[in-house]
């Protein structure tokens, strides 16, 4: 009973902050957000199971327009952008968003434009499941 008191005690006085000073919650859009950020100064965009909005790519997060935000945002050569889908249309509808992106950005100038890289390891970006991804791997679409 003793050890039951002690750990009720110790979950109660945890401070969740204590561990991820650096993390901040955004109630609204993600995007507005983003454009405040100054410029080269992002590491990493992670977007997680987003809504693949079918049947209607106009309404869907990632855009030509969302693409330039997050290359105006991210660090050049180190910044990098991270997708985690069940969709399988959604993932190749984006994959060729990035192609179209980057064939218009090679005619238009010289700047650098998105590589493909094989992610990091999964514990290391997006540690936990979420219960639309627990919903994908029930219905075997991950």
């Amino acid at each position: 009973k003793h050890d039951q008191e002690q750990k009720q005690k110790q979950h109660q006085n945890h401070n969740p902050y204590e561990y991820h000073s650096n993390v901040r919650v955004y109630a609204g859009d993600g995007i507005k957000m983003i454009r405040a950020l100054p410029d080269h100064s992002t590491t990493c965009i992670a977007l997680t199971f987003p809504d693949p909005m079918y049947n209607a790519d106009k309404w869907r997060i990632l855009q030509h327009c969302t693409l330039d935000v997050f290359r105006q945002k991210l660090k050049p050569g180190s910044g990098m952008f991270l997708l985690a889908t069940d969709a399988v249309q959604f993932a190749e509808w984006t994959i060729s968003l990035f192609d179209h992106y980057n064939a218009n950005a090679n005619a238009n100038s010289s700047e650098s434009t998105w590589i493909k890289e094989d992610p990091p390891p999964r514990e290391e970006w997006l540690p936990i499941v979420s219960r639309y991804e627990e919903k994908g791997i029930a219905e075997g679409r991950y």
